[in-house]
C-alpha cells in the first residue's frame, strides 16, 4: 500500500429525498446528505466520518454503528440552519465491517438517511506514519497476551533488543516503524515477550519461514500473526 492515506474512501455521493412526517398538505422539503458509500478506517485510535447535509432548518443528525444488527456506536449533533458539515468522531478497537446509518432531521419532523458500510482495519495511527520509514501494521490473535516485538537482521537477531510494536488502543492492531533498508537486509519474525518460547507460528502450528519485505519508504506493511508457540498455555492452542 503505497503512501497511507488514513482513510480510504469510495468517492460516491448519496443523495435522498426526504419523507416528511407533517402534513400530507404541506410541500416536502428535501433534505440532501453528501456522504461516502464505503469507507475503511483504523482500529484502535479515533476516527472520523465527515458528511454534509442540506435542507430548510436542519434541527439534528444522528449516526448509529452497528455489526450484525447489534449497535456498537450511537451519536447525536444538534444542527440549526439550512446546512451542516457533519463530523462524528469514535474510536472502534474491533476489526471487521459494520453497517452505517446517519440520518438528518429538520425543524417539521422530516428525515433522510444514507447508509454506508465502514470496514475497520488494522492502519498505522498518525505517530507511525513518517515518509522516510515503513509502516509496519500487525494483526495479532485475539489471545495475545504481552509485548510484540520485531526480531531479524534487523536487531542483530539474539544480539540485540527488539522493535517493540505498540497496540492501539485495546485492538489486536499493532503497529511499529522501521527503515525499509534495514527491512530489506536479510528476514525477521515477530515473537512475544522477547523470548523464542513465544515466537510466531502458523495457522496449524507449525513453523514459519523468515519473513522478508521489499516494503519502500512511505509504505504501509500489513501483516497478519495466526499464532504463538505455547500459545495453549494462554488461550491459543499450539504447544511447543
Amino acid at each position: 500500500m503505497r503512501k497511507l492515506m488514513n482513510a480510504v474512501v469510495a468517492l460516491a455521493v448519496i443523495t435522498l429525498a426526504a419523507t416528511s412526517c407533517g402534513d400530507d398538505d404541506d410541500p416536502a422539503v428535501d433534505i440532501v446528505i453528501n456522504a461516502p458509500t464505503e469507507l475503511t478506517l483504523g482500529a484502535g485510535f479515533e476516527q472520523t466520518v465527515s458528511v454534509d447535509a442540506t435542507g430548510s432548518n436542519l434541527a439534528s443528525a444522528t449516526i448509529d454503528i452497528s455489526q450484525n444488527g447489534t449497535s456498537v456506536i450511537t451519536d447525536n449533533i444538534s444542527l440549526s440552519g439550512d446546512a451542516a458539515d457533519l463530523d462524528f468522531s469514535f474510536t472502534i478497537n474491533q476489526t471487521g465491517d459494520f453497517d452505517v446509518v446517519i440520518t438528518a432531521t429538520d425543524a417539521a419532523g422530516t428525515t433522510s438517511t444514507a447508509n454506508l458500510t465502514l470496514t475497520i482495519t488494522c492502519l498505522p495511527s498518525p505517530q507511525f506514519v513518517d515518509g522516510s520509514m515503513v509502516s509496519v501494521v500487525v494483526e495479532a490473535p485475539n489471545f495475545t497476551d504481552g509485548t510484540i516485538g520485531l526480531v531479524g537482521d534487523i536487531t542483530g537477531w539474539a544480539d540485540g533488543e527488539d522493535i517493540t510494536l505498540t497496540r492501539l488502543g485495546t485492538s489486536f492492531c499493532f503497529a511499529a516503524m522501521a527503515d525499509p533498508a534495514d527491512l530489506a537486509t536479510g528476514g525477521f519474525k515477530f515473537r512475544l515477550d522477547g523470548t523464542w518460547d513465544k515466537v510466531e507460528k502458523a495457522g496449524d502450528c507449525s513453523e514459519l519461514d523468515n519473513r522478508t519485505s521489499t516494503s519502500a519508504a512511505g509504505d504501509v506493511l500489513s501483516l497478519t500473526i495466526a499464532e504463538w508457540r505455547n500459545s495453549d498455555q494462554f488461550g491459543g492452542t499450539c504447544p511447543n
